[in-house]
């Protein structure tokens, strides 16, 4: 297979085609009942590494891998007067943090299952990362100004245990 670019012969895939849904079989359920997809303007697709043992054997270090870890990944959504986007988010980081009564929740309770899909122009999906154990680890609800029209934007971090990759 080739991989220098060849006239016509390759489609990139482009940043703006992707999604990410809450998925019902985990905090969904919970908080709606249904899948939940955010308006997603900005987002991230999972970084994992592995950790470093490193052991001195004669004159020299030898590397091994550890364990495995994902870093946290940032969102930016948009908000809607009639989806209810931002009180989905408050509801589900009072899951986690609620700070009506200063009470920490299970992470049974507040971490589920979310989807990160890229696509194709035509709309297919062609990768698809699994998030699981993903909770909103920091919230910011955006800016206001008198003096722009422009939709408000919810900043979230993720959280999450284990990212799963499969290319379709």
């Amino acid at each position: 297979m080739a991989l220098a670019e060849e006239l016509g012969a390759f489609e990139p895939i482009k940043q703006h085609a992707f999604r990410m849904h809450i998925l019902s079989t985990g905090i969904g359920s919970t908080l709606t009942g249904d899948d939940f997809s955010l308006a997603i303007v900005e987002g991230f697709a999972p970084n994992e590494s592995s950790e470093e043992i490193e052991i001195n054997a004669d004159n020299q270090k030898l590397y091994y891998a550890g364990r495995q870890t994902y870093e946290a990944g940032a969102v930016s959504v948009r908000d809607y007067v009639d989806a209810d986007v931002a009180n989905f988010i408050k509801a589900w980081r009072n899951l986690v943090f609620d700070p009506s009564n200063g009470t920490m929740g299970y992470k049974s309770e507040y971490a589920g299952v979310a989807l990160i899909q890229q696509m194709d122009p035509k709309g297919v999906v062609i990768r698809e990362w699994k998030l699981e154990g993903i909770w909103p680890q920091a919230v910011d609800f955006g800016q206001v100004s008198q003096d722009s029209i422009d939709p408000v934007r919810i900043a979230l971090t993720f959280r999450y245990d284990k990212a799963t990759a499969q290319v379709i």
